[in-house]
């Protein structure tokens, strides 16, 4: 393992260009301390359906419809009609603290569709459970759900006042959705171009007192309904996954420290 960024100094373009996985320094009170691997980053470069990015991303529920991926963009391919939201998952091991960032496009939307950043997931042949946080191209809400499962509207248990949180003026293209989970607590935000904003903040204690899934993969997601607009005018333009140690309580999540240089 190298190290390639130092305190207050962003990692360079030719250490991400050579391959190296980064430990991400931050300074709390003058120390540094290392977010750990893994991390990811992409610009969605390939032309595949489903995603896959030389076996990074994977999606072996059979139920589920697959995230796509072309023109520099990641997007669903569900239809519409039924609970089947298109899903891809990071493969691997991951810890349980995970940050995941995204940036939008969004072109001719209409209807109901959403982009879904996923946290903690596990995949059966037939079963998909995890957390999802998820935003509405037009800003009307921003829900977190605790997925059961399976592809019946009761599958998917709410985790806050569904419809509550909402994102004005909706989202546009170069906006950014930002979701996060360390320890029982989820955190949504959005960033229009003038800075961080908190959404809501989420909780699952439903297991003696703590959350239901306490590991998993990072994944991402998209669902529209019958008769709204394609899915592929609502997207991903990149995204970074960022990891942090559950046994360090400095570690905090750098924000967009990596997206400055060093995509594919």
């Amino acid at each position: 393992m190298e190290i390639v960024a130092a305190c207050g100094f962003p990692r360079s373009a030719s250490a991400a260009h050579a391959g190296i996985v980064p430990v991400v320094l931050v300074c709390l009170a003058g120390v540094a301390t290392a977010a750990v691997p893994p991390s990811y980053i992409t610009t969605f470069s390939a032309t595949e359906n489903p995603i896959s990015e030389a076996g990074a991303w994977s999606n072996i529920d059979t139920t589920r419809t697959r995230m796509a991926t072309a023109g520099g963009r990641c997007f669903g391919t569900q239809v519409g009609g039924a609970y089947d939201d298109s899903i891809a998952q990071l493969t691997g091991t991951w810890p349980a603290s995970v940050q995941m960032t995204g940036t939008v496009f969004r072109g001719s939307t209409s209807g109901i569709e959403e982009l879904e950043l996923m946290v903690r997931g596990a995949q059966t042949s037939t079963t998909t459970t995890g957390y999802e946080i998820n935003f509405a191209h037009d800003g009307q809400y921003v829900n977190v759900y605790r997925w059961e499962g399976g592809i019946n509207l009761s599958d998917f248990v709410p985790l806050i006042v569904e419809n509550t949180h909402s994102i004005p003026g909706g989202l546009s293209t170069g906006d950014q959705i930002r979701a996060q989970m360390q320890g029982d607590t989820i955190t949504a935000f959005y960033n229009k171009g003038t800075g961080w904003v908190t959404v809501f903040t989420a909780s699952d204690t439903s297991v003696g007192g703590h959350a239901k899934y306490a590991s998993g993969r990072p994944g991402i997601g998209a669902f529209k309904t019958s008769g709204s607009g394609a899915l592929n005018q609502f997207a991903f333009e990149d995204l970074q996954v960022l990891t942090c140690a559950d046994t360090n309580p400095n570690c905090v999540f750098v924000e967009d420290r990596v997206f400055a240089d060093g995509f594919e």
